[in-house]
C-alpha cells in the first residue's frame, strides 16, 4: 500500500489484519533499525512463529521504506542491511501461512528484491471533492453535533446550514489528507470550547478551515523546496521571492543571454542620463548580481 500521509494506509491494514482471521504482527520500519544485529534473530522469530500458528500470520509493516530500502543506498548500515537479508530469505518462497503488508509514503526507495515479492500494490489516493465532503460531514457530527447533542460538556452549535457549510468546505479544501481533515474536526470543538459561552458559530467554523488550508500550503511549499535540493536544484533567496535555478542549466551564457544583458545595460544608461539622477546603490547592487548569474 502506497500514497501520501493520511490516507488512510495504516488504518486499513489493523482493520484487514483485525479480519483477516489469522494471527498479526504490527511493527513499523522505525523498530527495526535500533535493533542492530538483534534485527537478524528478531526477524528469524517472526517467521518461526508464522510457521508455528495455525491460523497463520499476517504480518503488517508500517512506514516499510525505513526497514526494507535498496541495500546499495548510503543510508543503510551493515546490521540494517543483514536484516534485510535475512527478511528477504524467509520471504523467497510462497506460503498459505504468511501474508506480507507494507505501508508507505515513498515505495520507490524499496529494494528491487522486496518489489519482486510483492503480489498486488495498492495505491492510497488523496479524497476528492464527494469524499471529501463525506469526511467533513463525518467529523462534523462526531466531534461537533454528538458532543452537543449528549450535553456532557459546555458545547452549543449556532443555528446555520450545517451540510451547506461542509459542501463549501469540501471544494476549497481540495489536495487535503483525511488525516487533516479530520485535524480540522477536533480544531471545531477547541474553539467551540475555548470560546466565552461555547458556542460554535459558522465563523468560527470558517476560520479554523482557513487556518487549516494555510497550514497545509506551509507544508506542500516545505516539501516542494525539500524535493527541489534534492533533485539539484539552487534555492536562491531574495528580499521578495524565493525561486528555484535548476543546476542543470548552469546558468548558460549563450549569445542571446549576453544580448539580453546588453539590452539591459543600455537601458539602465538611458534612464539615467534622461532623468539626470545617478543610479540608487540598491539597485546598481541588484543588476550586479545579475550580471554576475548571467556570466557563470
Amino acid at each position: 500500500m502506497y500514497g501520501p500521509p493520511g490516507t488512510g494506509k495504516t488504518m486499513f491494514a489493523k482493520r484487514l489484519a483485525k479480519y483477516s482471521g489469522m494471527d498479526y504482527a504490527i511493527l513499523t520500519g522505525g523498530d527495526v533499525a535500533p535493533m542492530g544485529r538483534e534485527g537478524v534473530t528478531a526477524i528469524h522469530k517472526v517467521f518461526d512463529w508464522a510457521n508455528g500458528t495455525r491460523k497463520g500470520l499476517l504480518l503488517f509493516v508500517d512506514e516499510a521504506d525505513a526497514f526494507l530500502r535498496k541495500r546499495s543506498s548510503e543510508h543503510i548500515s551493515e546490521n540494517l542491511r543483514a536484516t534485510l537479508n535475512a527478511f528477504l530469505y524467509r520471504t523467497g518462497e510462497q506460503s498459505s501461512k504468511f501474508m506480507l503488508v507494507l505501508a508507505s509514503n515513498t515505495p520507490e526507495q524499496f529494494d528491487w528484491a522486496v518489489n519482486d515479492r510483492l503480489d498486488e500494490m495498492v495505491e492510497f489516493e488523496l479524497p476528492q471533492l464527494d469524499e471529501r465532503e463525506r469526511l467533513m460531514r463525518l467529523y462534523f457530527d462526531k466531534f461537533v453535533l454528538e458532543p452537543a447533542a449528549e450535553g456532557k460538556r459546555r458545547l452549543k452549535v449556532d443555528k446555520f446550514d450545517y451540510g451547506a457549510l461542509c459542501s463549501k468546505m469540501a471544494v476549497i479544501t481540495e489536495g487535503m489528507s483525511g488525516r487533516e481533515i479530520a485535524k480540522l474536526g477536533v480544531a471545531w470543538q477547541a474553539a467551540a470550547y475555548a470560546s466565552e459561552d461555547g458556542v460554535l458559530t459558522e465563523k468560527m467554523v470558517l476560520d479554523r478551515c482557513m487556518d487549516a488550508i494555510k497550514q497545509h500550503q506551509q507544508k506542500v511549499k516545505w516539501q516542494s523546496e525539500q524535493e527541489g535540493i534534492k533533485s539539484g536544484y539552487i534555492r536562491e533567496k531574495s528580499s521578495s521571492n524565493i525561486a528555484f535555478i535548476p543546476k542543470a542549466i548552469e546558468y548558460n551564457t549563450s549569445a542571446q543571454s549576453k544580448s539580453s544583458a546588453s539590452q539591459t545595460e543600455s537601458h539602465d544608461s538611458v534612464s539615467s542620463s534622461s532623468s539626470g539622477v545617478s543610479e540608487p546603490s540598491t539597485e546598481k547592487n541588484s543588476k550586479e548580481k545579475t550580471e554576475q548569474l548571467t556570466k557563470q
